[in-house]
């Protein structure tokens, strides 16, 4: 900021000298006070959002079992995810950044475009909650329109979408159990191609509609590891292919992928999951995990 500064050297008897002199005063002070009342303005918010389901709500099932059976169940507790270790990356203890974190556990590809996640359904809240009747991709396109070059970063995880989809054909559809049965695995690939196509048709539709309404934005595309590596060996083929079908639409788009797979190998997924501990084996992340997941989005972050 310009400040202006007196000189009594300045200071003369003449009447036309002391007039100049109080004009300069005053072209000086409105100068500085310019600069000044732009300084003090609010500056433009910049926001981080979050897309995706369990994995992006930084959900795990001990923390979450305990507190829904004490009564005291709040989504602001389940605060040791990847989207919270990431905003920390990204805001580096700034204020001026917000997250608003939409995800919503047990989403699936087609929920998150037409509504109906069953954890939003049962009337539990949800992190930045919205009316149930409401998708997450609707309520994730009305706020890119209502804070147009606001939101400085999206992340969504398409691998936890289409997973949920995945468990629930193979779990379902195919009643696929521990050890799988022949007959399920047989279920599983006549149902595969399509599944495969629809996940594909539903990550482009998904993808258009962030980039049409906020195509400033820099969208993340976490790629996830397959929590049923262990228990279910058979499951690592389809995953693969999927997150491959998931990569080229992600690609396509030009949108930045982060390696959440990678890290996740059979010799760390015990460390980085809590799938081999008893009673519940929860396939979703520890803290461990979840900032390993933090640092692929950080890695792949073009700032």
């Amino acid at each position: 900021m310009f400040k202006f500064q007196s000189r009594s050297r300045l200071v003369r008897s003449s009447s036309a000298l002391r007039v100049g002199v109080a004009a300069l005063v005053m072209m000086a002070l409105s100068i500085g006070l310019a600069p000044s009342a732009q300084a003090t303005a609010p500056q433009t918010q910049h926001y981080y959002l979050a897309l995706g389901a369990s994995f992006a709500f930084g959900y795990q099932e001990a923390k979450f079992n305990a507190e829904l059976a004490a009564g005291t169940y709040n989504p602001a507790s389940l605060n040791t995810g990847y989207v919270d270790d990431f905003a920390q990356l990204l805001t580096h203890g700034a204020s001026q950044l917000q997250t608003v974190n939409y995800s919503c556990p047990g989403e699936t590809t087609q929920s998150f475009i037409d509504g109906g996640c069953p954890f939003h359904l049962s009337g539990l809240s949800l992190h930045n909650d919205y009316p149930t009747t409401t998708s997450q991709l609707s309520v994730a396109v009305a706020f890119l329109n209502s804070h147009p070059h606001q939101v400085h970063t999206i992340t969504i995880s398409l691998t936890d979408l289409a997973g949920n989809a995945l468990s629930a054909l193979y779990f379902g559809t195919c009643q696929g159990q521990v050890p799988a049965r022949p007959q399920d695995l047989a279920c599983l690939s006549s149902a595969f191609p399509a599944y495969l196509a629809q996940t594909q048709a539903g990550a482009n539709q998904i993808l258009t509609a962030l980039q049409t309404a906020s195509p400033s934005s820099q969208i993340l595309v976490l790629q996830e590891f397959d929590p049923y590596m262990l228990t279910l060996p058979q499951s690592v083929t389809p995953f693969q292919q999927m997150n491959a079908v998931l990569a080229s639409v992600a690609t396509a788009h030009g949108t930045v992928l982060a390696d959440g797979v990678t890290p996740f190998t059979p010799a760390t997924l015990c460390t980085l999951t809590a799938v081999c501990i008893p009673p519940l084996h929860d396939y979703h992340p520890t803290d461990a995990g979840y900032w390993v997941l933090a640092q692929a989005l950080w890695a792949a972050y073009n700032n």
